[in-house]
């Protein structure tokens, strides 16, 4: 049996195809595509990061309000400002009539920085209740976060006395340039100074049942300051260590 197509029915299908294009060219409401940072992505320690991807070309764009700059193929970034904590990105694009809001959570961790040098501190990087379980021959590594260039030692009474400790060369954290464009330069700004690190092994004595550490952190003199600025090279100099006090601490 032959199937004859009504030519009414064939126009007014084309019609409807036709109209049903146009409405969707006219009304299509925008696509909005985030290639980074992902969707509650750790964006680590910055108060600034990119934001890329794109929407349907031809859309506009506003990302927390502010206008952003399209690629005639719909590709976008953006460089915005962040507040550390969770962290939205409010995205919206207008096509035409219609428009499209997407809301992107991130998480911006308080980024880590250098004591001033107008007093002496030191802060555990360990909780307060943190203990450790050693025996003879174990090695135990102590760390902390001080005011920089000062001397700093530790004690376990009864075990060890006056322990020495080094200050590492400054320590880069996260940074979101790492993450977009692989290993780089980390400004100088997000480097930590003041970590000092010790160590002690110990022995095959009798130990106590338990015992605690003691940090001690003393600034140096005028004469080690007059030599910190003979060794620096210029380029490096900080002259605000110049500010540290001349006591103790523990």
């Amino acid at each position: 049996m032959k199937n004859i197509l009504n030519p009414e029915i064939f126009w007014l299908s084309l019609i409807f195809v036709l109209l049903g294009a146009a409405i969707n060219t006219v009304g299509q409401i925008p696509q909005i595509d985030i290639v980074y940072p992902r969707k509650e992505a750790v964006i680590e320690a910055v108060d600034s990061s990119f934001i890329l991807g794109s929407v349907t070309p031809g859309s506009q764009l506003f990302i927390n309000n502010q206008e952003i700059m399209v690629h005639e193929g719909g590709g976008f970034i953006a460089f915005l400002p962040l507040k550390s904590g969770h962290f939205t990105f409010e995205i919206k694009a207008i096509y035409d009539t219609d428009s499209s809001l997407l809301h992107w959570p991130v998480y911006v961790p308080k980024p880590l920085g250098s004591f001033g040098y107008d007093s002496l501190q030191i802060v555990d990087s360990r909780d307060s209740t943190f203990s450790q379980v050693l025996a003879s021959g174990d090695r135990l590594i102590v760390e902390f976060q001080a005011t920089p260039s000062c001397y700093a030692w530790f004690s376990i009474p009864g075990i060890a006395d006056s322990v020495p400790m080094t200050e590492a060369s400054p320590q880069s954290q996260p940074y979101w340039g790492e993450t977009v464009f692989g290993a780089g330069a980390i400004p100088d700004s997000l480097k930590i100074k003041g970590i000092y690190r010790g160590f002690y092994d110990i022995g095959y004595d009798r130990l106590p049942d338990s015992t605690r550490i003691c940090y001690f952190l003393k600034s140096p003199g005028k004469k080690e300051i007059f030599d910190i600025l003979l060794d620096t090279p210029t380029e490096l100099l900080d002259f605000s260590f110049l500010k540290l006090p001349s006591k103790s601490e523990r």
